[in-house]
């Protein structure tokens, strides 16, 4: 959840496609 808020919020939908790796790890 960390990684979504970090990530999305510095380039959004690139924070989206982070997401996922972060859940998938």
């Amino acid at each position: 959840m960390t990684c979504v808020l970090i990530f999305g919020g510095i380039t959004g939908w690139i924070g989206q496609m982070m997401n996922q790796l972060c859940q998938d790890k």
